[in-house]
């Protein structure tokens, strides 16, 4: 009973603490209101939110350009981008006005972070084809956080009900995270959702009992016991193990075998699908010279810029497999940013993986491109005839070179390994304890 009561108490404690600092805003200090809770994604956007008209402060950080989130209500209502989503929970305005939709799924680097609704890349594809007399609309059903899975359960339970001509899939970055956010891989399992705490937050398995979040005293322990005594250690860069996560096959062949359920549902359907090898600032190619200019000018430091450009060396060649299949196009936008160097690329990003408003423009470039000039997609725009179709036995014997690394990667990690142990790091060096490849 002792306990009980005082459990009460502190519990009432800290929210007079919150609610003196942050008003009646103080849950979304602890909570988003942006990421809520979905019985079969895990977590999604809600339907018919506007960031500008909004009356509460807001704390995530992809609805602001600036680090800086003030608790002034005005001032934090002013610096927030211009996020809205639908009616059916898409971010931008409503869709239905073309028979033929074409669908961009992934995390946030197709919801877009940091950038107004109207900078987002699917926002300017679609831009792209109005001004050049195509019938098409572009949807953007991009989520922060969100991995190749939940775009597999939107596309079967939602996406498919509203006629797509076209998905393009735009995945990488959040299979690594989500398998290494979860100690390492050790508490992952593929195939499966959490909601927004578990995901973002305290980077942990689903919860047994979801609703002791709602608690604020014991999701305040269980968000600092985590982060600081298993995600912080576990993700540092002087951890050998997570380098280790480099060389794992586990999280890429959970990511085929996603593909190859949503190629299974497109070819039911009727529907193209299209890929996108994903732009990033680092490259294992990069010169000295640019690599420092991309090091001093952003939140990496050389073991998270080592650790970027392998994560995306992975990412390309997973992708150039599926590329040589022939059946389903790999875009690869990387290698349209790779002609923009030193600080002219590190304009086009905000961090390490996201664009801004002008590497949004060229992407979306990059995409409107590749699919005016592809003749199985213009055939199918103008006929209705979709000859994309996909040899599935086949497909799967290439399951293990996609998920293989070359040599050449493997030897980089294990020098970047062997040099974590030797005593030659600057302890001093800053290691970002925050956010990873994502969000």
């Amino acid at each position: 009973l002792i306990f009980l009561l005082s459990l009460f108490l502190y519990e009432i404690l800290i929210r007079i603490i919150y609610y003196l600092v942050y008003g009646n805003s103080y849950k979304n200090k602890l909570y988003s209101p942006i990421l809520i809770d979905h019985k079969i994604y895990g977590y999604s956007f809600p339907s018919n939110f506007n960031s500008k008209e909004y009356n509460k402060l807001l704390f995530d950080s992809y609805l602001f350009k600036s680090k800086n989130r003030n608790i002034m209500l005005g001032d934090n209502i002013n610096s927030r981008v211009a996020f809205t989503t639908n009616n059916k929970g898409f971010r931008g305005g409503d869709f239905n006005k073309s028979n033929f939709k074409i669908f961009c799924c992934g995390g946030s680097t197709t919801a877009c972070s940091s950038c107004d609704d109207d900078d987002t890349w699917p926002a300017i594809l679609n831009q792209k084809f109005g001004s050049n007399n195509y019938d098409i609309e572009v949807v953007n059903a991009g989520i922060q956080g969100w991995y190749s899975y939940q775009n597999l359960l939107k596309i079967k339970h939602e996406i498919i009900n509203y006629d797509p001509s076209v998905i393009i899939l735009h995945h990488g970055w959040n299979e690594e995270f989500n398998y290494s956010s979860l100690k390492l891989g050790r508490d992952w399992t593929p195939k499966v959702v959490r909601n927004n705490i578990n995901t973002n937050i305290t980077y942990t398995k689903p919860d047994k009992f979801p609703l002791l979040n709602k608690i604020i005293i014991f999701f305040l322990i269980k968000k600092i016991t985590h982060f600081n005594y298993n995600f912080k250690k576990s993700m540092s860069f002087l951890n050998k193990e997570r380098w280790e996560v480099l060389k794992k096959e586990e999280y890429l062949v959970a990511w085929f075998e996603v593909l190859l359920d949503i190629f299974e549902i497109a070819q039911k359907n009727n529907i193209m699908i299209f890929m996108i090898n994903p732009p990033s600032l680092v490259d294992v190619h990069d010169s000295k010279i640019n690599r420092g200019i991309y090091i001093s000018n952003s939140r990496l430091d050389r073991w998270f810029a080592n650790y970027q450009a392998i994560s995306g060396a992975r990412i390309s060649n997973f992708l150039s497999v599926i590329d040589k299949f022939g059946s389903i196009p790999v875009m690869n936008c990387k290698s349209s940013f790779e002609k923009f160097q030193g600080l002219d690329r590190l304009r086009l990003f905000t961090d390490e993986i996201h664009l801004s408003a002008a590497g949004n423009k060229v992407l979306a470039n990059d995409v409107f491109s590749f699919l005016k000039h592809n003749k199985v997609f213009n055939k199918f725009y103008k006929e209705g005839c979709n000859k994309q179709k996909i040899d599935f036995n086949k497909l799967l014997c290439l399951k293990n070179k996609a998920v293989q690394n070359s040599k050449e990667i493997n030897n980089n990690i294990d020098k970047i390994i062997s040099s974590v142990g030797d005593g030659s790091i600057d302890h001093e060096e800053s290691i970002p304890t925050d956010r990873y490849t994502t969000f």
